[in-house]
């Protein structure tokens, strides 16, 4: 009698146990994964808005605001770059080229003496879970306006002369200031950066033409050719005391 008692107060414990097993179970709410940052699951998902063809000149820079735009996924950064540039030009981001977003930047195009003609770019952004995302524009390189803007510098002056002999001087190139394609050369002939002679270009065949004309008592003229960093001129210098006939090359500096 007494160990079918044991037997049943051991029966009544295990029933009671299992049945707070089951409550327990029953009650406990299953916690949802964190998700990244508390933003979504998968891979980072964005636009890129604000992008549009540019056209410019030859020198200077052109501008756009452009916005990054959070769609769906996890955060992380975009790094944003461009791609397909012509010879001459640079692009930038400011004042970041790097964030998470949403964010908004500007982008820059900067040319200097790029070539002309119409380029396919790519503003790409690249982010560790998405990859990369492109975008196409267009980037037309337009002819100068004034083909003294390309001219405009610092330049060594390298030159072969019938009276003088070999001369080396630094010429700095300006452009007038109210006539298009017409330079003026300080140091011409001479280092001398009162000496300053006119030359009138011709953007057609890429020619300069130096008219007669007088600076500080000597007379100059001459002609040559040019391209973006290069000046090849023939010209003679007189004066009381001078008849020098020279050949010379002016190589951009900056």
């Amino acid at each position: 009698m007494f160990r079918r008692s044991r037997i049943a107060i051991h029966i009544c414990i295990l029933v009671t146990t299992l049945s707070l097993v089951v409550i327990s179970a029953c009650n406990k709410t299953p916690s949802d994964p964190t998700p990244d940052n508390n933003t979504g699951y998968g891979d980072l998902k964005y636009t890129i808005t604000g992008l549009s063809d540019m056209k410019m000149e030859r020198n200077g820079s052109v501008s756009q605001t452009i916005n990054v735009n959070y769609v769906s996924g996890k955060l992380e950064d975009v790094l944003l770059s461009c791609q397909g540039l012509p010879k001459g030009a640079t692009a930038k981001f400011s004042p970041i080229s790097i964030g998470s977003p949403s964010f908004t930047t500007i982008f820059t195009i900067t040319c200097n003496h790029a070539t002309v003609g119409v380029y396919p770019i790519t503003v790409r952004g690249g982010s560790t879970s998405s990859g990369f995302t492109d975008y196409k524009i267009t980037l037309t390189v337009l002819p100068y306006a004034n083909a003294a803007d390309g001219l405009v510098g610092f330049f060594v002056e390298k030159s072969q002369c019938s009276q003088s002999g070999s001369m080396g001087d630094t010429c700095k190139v300006e452009k007038d200031s109210t006539i298009n394609n017409r330079i003026y050369i300080k140091g011409f002939w001479s280092g001398v950066w009162s000496n300053k002679v006119s030359a009138d270009m011709n953007p057609t065949d890429n020619t300069l033409n130096i008219p007669v004309q007088t600076t500080n008592g000597v007379s100059f003229s001459g002609a040559g050719t040019y391209d973006d960093n290069t000046m090849i001129v023939h010209y003679r210098v007189t004066g009381s005391t001078v008849d020098d006939t020279c050949a010379s090359t002016f190589s951009r500096v900056y």
